[in-house]
């Protein structure tokens, strides 16, 4: 499973996007951005480290739970899972014309044994920088010396070289090793080295990748990469140039420390060739009193992150609820308007009909007075005629006596 898939890992600002854009102008690979795409899936079955609306440890509890109730258990989850995604990888590189889809996202670092577990057939590339200078560049690059902002980037740096260790252990054979500085001095000889692990020709063309019109992406770096066409050596030694400021001076010194020879080695860097660096251009000041330690800048960085993203998710329910509510408020408001609206309109029939019953009843009273009028002069009409007739009888019976 995935024996068309690449992936390539790193610490972030160790120079993967140049690394993807060369391999990326190959003719048989394709690649985007940073898909992020088994990030999820595969580190919710860790119990923690995941921050949601919902209850994220429980969550993952359920999911373990769900697992459990399959007949193949968790071998039969990942086999599914290998199944999906790899259909999305090939299904995309298919539409592009291309035969291998090379994933770059750097805190893969965090998934590599699940990786090697759900996509047993793909390949692996490793990019190392020295720390020093991926400290040096998230520093220009995001933290802008805001140095506190530096505890969002305490896994990238002390937790990422140690686990990405664990991988190169697990890996073996598996897995093919760049040194961003080799890369950046012998690109050629580098990326024939790596086409030959991945059994593709190598293509001297891909070296310059600016002739591809990659667009900008919308993760990684977007800056010199997309500036320049081939990769050169400027950005390899950049790191040293900014060791007079004391607190910059004292990050590399305790980040150097924390990360120690042996890791070091083993990622393919001298201990001691830095901590020469280091002691040739320390500032002449005293570098405690003019400086905060790395520990404090970074310390807590999990609990922080979850309590600020808590907090954001709140905030974020919160300003939801009072739309909500501003919502039902101005609804209600239309209602009682459109209620006000008919119920004055129902006023306005009952007005004009009341006016009307009242000039019927005015007609009424008006035509009742002239009956009475009329029934009266029939009266008397009839007392004129009854005393006439009366009158007639009488002069008759007079005359028949005579």
């Amino acid at each position: 499973m995935g024996e068309n898939l690449i992936f390539l890992i790193s610490q972030p600002r160790a120079g993967s996007t140049l690394t993807q854009k060369i391999l990326g102008s190959h003719s048989m690979i394709h690649t985007q951005s940073e898909p992020w795409v088994m990030l999820h899936p595969l580190h919710s079955l860790k119990p923690d480290g995941l921050v949601a609306e919902y209850d994220a440890q429980l969550a993952a509890k359920g999911l373990q739970d769900f697992i459990q109730a399959l007949p193949g258990g968790q071998e039969q989850y990942g086999q599914r899972l290998s199944e999906m995604y790899a259909g999305f990888y090939t299904d995309i590189a298919k539409a592009a014309g291309k035969r291998y889809f090379l994933d770059k996202t750097p805190r893969y670092y965090l998934i590599i044994p699940e990786l090697i577990q759900c996509f047993p057939d793909a390949k692996f590339i490793i990019l190392w920088r020295n720390p020093l200078a991926v400290l040096g560049s998230i520093i220009n690059t995001w933290t802008k010396q805001d140095w506190y902002r530096l505890s969002e980037f305490k896994y990238d740096l002390l937790r990422a070289p140690e686990l990405m260790l664990q991988g190169k252990e697990l890996l073996g054979d598996r897995a093919f090793h760049i040194q961003y500085e080799h890369m950046l001095t012998n690109p050629e000889v580098t990326f024939q080295d790596t086409c030959r692990f991945l059994e593709i020709p190598f293509e001297p063309s891909m070296i310059d990748y600016g002739n591809y019109g990659h667009n900008t992406w919308l993760y990684g770096d977007k800056g010199t990469v997309n500036e320049k066409s081939r990769p050169d050596q400027y950005h390899a030694g950049l790191w040293q140039t900014t060791l007079n400021d004391p607190q910059y001076w004292r990050l590399m010194h305790e980040y150097l420390a924390a990360l120690g020879g042996g890791m070091l080695g083993n990622m393919g860097y001298s201990y001691n060739e830095m901590e020469q660096t280091l002691l040739e251009n320390k500032p002449n000041v005293d570098i405690e009193k003019s400086s905060v330690s790395l520990q404090q800048l970074t310390d807590n960085i999990v609990r922080t992150m979850l309590e600020y993203k808590r907090a954001l998710e709140l905030m974020r329910q919160r300003d939801t609820l009072i739309k909500q509510k501003d919502q039902l408020i101005q609804q209600k408001n239309e209602e009682i308007k459109s209620k006000s609206d008919e119920l004055r309109q129902k006023n306005e029939e009952i007005n004009e009909k009341n006016n009307r019953l009242r000039y019927k009843r005015r007609v009424i009273v008006m035509k009742s007075k002239e009956l009475l009028t009329v029934e009266q002069e029939i009266s008397r009409i009839e007392k004129s005629l009854f005393y006439k007739i009366w009158v007639l009888a009488s002069r008759i019976i007079q005359r028949k006596k005579n």
